[in-house]
C-alpha cells in the first residue's frame, strides 16, 4: 500500500505535464531547471521506460544536455517501485506499464500479474470499442434523411455486431473468468 502511494506522489505534476505533451517531452524551461534523478524516478515509477532520448532531443533547443547518471540512477530507484507483482497488475489493468522494462532476474515472476491483468484491460477495451461502434451504428438507422448509401453501411455495421458482440463478451467473461481466479491465487483483494 505504501509503495502504491509511493508511486502516485511521484507521478504527479511534471510526470503528468512529461506524458501529456507527447514528443516534446519537456519545454525549454523545463530542459533548464530539471532534475534528472527526480525525472528518471518518476519515469521508472511509470512501468512504462525509458524517455531519455526524447529529453535529449527536446532539450536541444535549450542547449541543455540531460545528466544521463543521475537521469539513469533516478530510473533504477522508480523501476523497484514499479517493478513489484501488484504494481505490474494494477498497471496493466489501466493498459499502462510493461513488466519488461524490469530487470531481468524479475522478469518471469511479474510476466503471469502483467499477462492477466493486460488480457483483461485489452478483452475489455475490445469489448467497449465494438459495442460504441454497434451502438452508434443503431443510433445513426434512426436518422431521418438518411441517405440509402449511408443506410446499408450503418446496416453492415449493426449485422456485424450482431454477428461479433457476442464472441467478444464471451473473451471479456473468460478473461475477467481469469482475472478473478489469478487475484484469488495470488492474495490480490
Amino acid at each position: 500500500m505504501q509503495v502504491s502511494v509511493k508511486i502516485k506522489n511521484l507521478c504527479m505534476g511534471s510526470c503528468f505535464t512529461l506524458l501529456l505533451s507527447g514528443c516534446a517531452s519537456m519545454s525549454v524551461e523545463q530542459c533548464k531547471t530539471a532534475n534528472w534523478y527526480q525525472i528518471g524516478e518518476k519515469e521508472g515509477a511509470s512501468g512504462s521506460g525509458s524517455l531519455l532520448d526524447r529529453h535529449y532531443k527536446a532539450c536541444q533547443k535549450a542547449q541543455v544536455i540531460p545528466n544521463q547518471t543521475q537521469y539513469e540512477q533516478g530510473f533504477k530507484k522508480g523501476l523497484s517501485y514499479y517493478c513489484t507483482p501488484r504494481t505490474v497488475f494494477d498497471y496493466a489493468l489501466q493498459g499502462r506499464g510493461n513488466y519488461e522494462y524490469c530487470p531481468l532476474q524479475q522478469r518471469a515472476s511479474l510476466r503471469p500479474y502483467y499477462q492477466t491483468a493486460n488480457q483483461y484491460y485489452q478483452a475489455r477495451k475490445t469489448f467497449s470499442e465494438n459495442e460504441g461502434k454497434w451502438s452508434l451504428a443503431r443510433q445513426k438507422l434512426l436518422e431521418r434523411g438518411l441517405k440509402e448509401k449511408d443506410r446499408t453501411y450503418y446496416q453492415k455495421m449493426v449485422m456485424e455486431g450482431y454477428d461479433r458482440l457476442p464472441q467478444l463478451r464471451r473473451d471479456l467473461d473468460f478473461a475477467e473468468q481469469q482475472l478473478l481466479d489469478f487475484k484469488y491465487r495470488n492474495n490480490l483483494y
